[in-house]
């Protein structure tokens, strides 16, 4: 019985440190990327028509221009632009980055490791799918939720 729960801890340490490294590199590279474009989008279609916007809302009857309220209306218009563009970034990107990163990461850390010498290729494949499946409810639900801002009810936390 030891045995196994010694096998059991070395796994669920090594798959900690394969998600650690892929998990994190790949949501990195692809939000980067989703970010960047999500970004690029909204200047591209909204700047135009905000300044002119922000433009006719600054003046004031004195004929003076209030360039704090321009700066202010662009901010608030460009902040909630921005921020609902990088929600649906992460939404979007995130899962399927972590998804993929977590497949590849268990059968690193099972099939590939001491779990899969000890219990064979198939058998160890087997739990890492089993493991994926588990997780990849919970990650759904935290790319989620983090992308709401909302608080997580349920981490993904491996002890």
């Amino acid at each position: 019985m030891e045995r196994w729960s010694n096998l059991g801890d070395i796994a669920r340490e090594r798959l900690r440190e394969a998600l650690k490294e892929r998990v994190a590199e790949g949501v990195r590279d692809r939000l980067a990327d989703a970010v960047r474009d999500r970004v690029r989008d909204v200047i591209r279609q909204r700047l135009a028509h905000e300044i002119r916007t922000a433009l006719l809302e600054g003046q004031n009857g004195s004929g003076r221009f209030d360039f704090e309220r321009v700066g202010d209306a662009l901010g608030d218009r460009f902040g909630d632009l921005i921020h609902d563009r990088v929600c649906d970034a992460i939404r979007e990107r995130a899962g399927s980055a972590l998804r993929e990163r977590l497949r590849a990461a268990a059968r690193e850390a099972l099939a590939e490791g001491p779990v899969g010498l000890q219990l064979g290729r198939d058998e160890a494949e087997s739990i890492a799918s089993r493991i994926r499946e588990r997780l990849g409810d919970s990650v759904r639900e935290a790319v989620a939720q983090a992308s709401s801002g909302s608080e997580s009810s349920s981490g993904i936390v491996l002890h």
